[in-house]
């Protein structure tokens, strides 16, 4: 492809060369820090679209294990739509509604097309083929699989295809549609174990859905042992003071939304917990001193160690 990127690449007609081009000139565009490389970027992943059906299966498989192929091939896509349908100044609710509609539509024909590629069709419970963005997330991913599966073989992979699930699920969550939510979700999760964010939002499904509190719970600590960044340990806490009032455990709920303050410093939502928790609760608060804190710990098992 040489070493410049200023010219954008044109389609030949040839899948495979095509797809091989187009996805060195994405990873070269990716590395390089010039003026137009966003734009290289976004004409890439929008050709790769187009290409990606007719590729050879052996050769998409081969880049999927060994090249970025564009980590944001689909973050580029999925971004451009999100800005689409959030533009409440120039779309209407209705045109908003369509465009998340289509977009489903789209996602489901993208999953039918990789799942058709049978790219991991040696895959199962002991062999996970896996998606990490960093050395943090590869770390808890890695132990989070671990913990059910000790003797589990880990193929890392170099393209985001949880990302697909993930989003997909999103908008199916949006539009009422929870138990397929949940399944594109819980898909997401399998290829990519350390990206906390989506155990959220899969435990929102059991809580929004059929108010499962205790796969809820299970998903938010599975969450919490992915948190690297201080936010999402902060909603692991959050979402653990949520629960534990909702069983009527009100210290464990105090203490929780405490420790969340330590890691996010959001007021306005850790005073209404707090209200909340103390208009309801039929027990003393005990402050959260250390020697509480210990007790919280052991009963909860939520202990953190070595925070970055």
């Amino acid at each position: 492809m040489g070493g410049s990127i200023m010219k954008k690449y044109e389609l030949t007609g040839d899948n495979n060369k095509d797809f091989i081009a187009l996805t060195e000139l994405l990873t070269q565009a990716e590395r390089e820090e010039s003026d137009n490389s966003s734009d290289i970027q976004s004409d890439c992943n929008k050709k790769l679209m187009s290409v990606l059906p007719n590729t050879d299966r052996d050769l998409i498989r081969e880049k999927m294990f060994t090249s970025s192929l564009g980590a944001n091939f689909l973050t580029d896509i999925i971004l451009e739509y999100w800005l689409l349908v959030s533009d409440t100044e120039h779309t209407s609710s209705r045109q908003r509604t369509a465009k998340k509609k289509s977009w489903i539509d789209m996602f489901e024909d993208y999953e039918k097309f990789i799942e058709g590629l049978n790219l991991f069709d040696d895959e199962s419970d002991t062999k996970r083929y896996c998606y990490f963005e960093n050395e943090q997330e590869e770390r808890l991913g890695r132990a989070e699989i671990l913990r059910e599966h000790p003797n589990a073989e880990i193929v890392r992979i170099a393209f985001p295809i949880g990302k697909v699930y993930f989003y997909h699920g999103g908008f199916l969550f949006e539009h009422g549609r929870n138990e397929e939510a949940k399944e594109k979700l819980l898909k997401a999760v399998k290829y990519q174990p350390g990206k906390s964010g989506i155990y959220y939002e899969l435990a929102e499904t059991y809580k929004r859905g059929e108010s499962d509190m205790e796969l809820f719970h299970k998903w938010t600590l599975a969450g919490y042992r992915t948190a690297w960044k201080p936010a999402q340990i902060a909603r692991a806490y959050r979402d653990a003071a949520y629960y534990f009032s909702e069983m009527r455990q009100w210290q464990l709920a105090y203490d929780a939304i405490m420790i969340s303050s330590r890691y996010q410093d959001d007021k306005e939502h850790i005073n209404n917990e707090l209200e909340y928790i103390r208009q309801y609760a039929d027990i003393p608060l005990a402050e959260l001193t250390p020697e509480e804190e210990a007790r919280f710990c052991e009963a909860t098992g939520m202990i953190r160690m070595n925070d970055e």
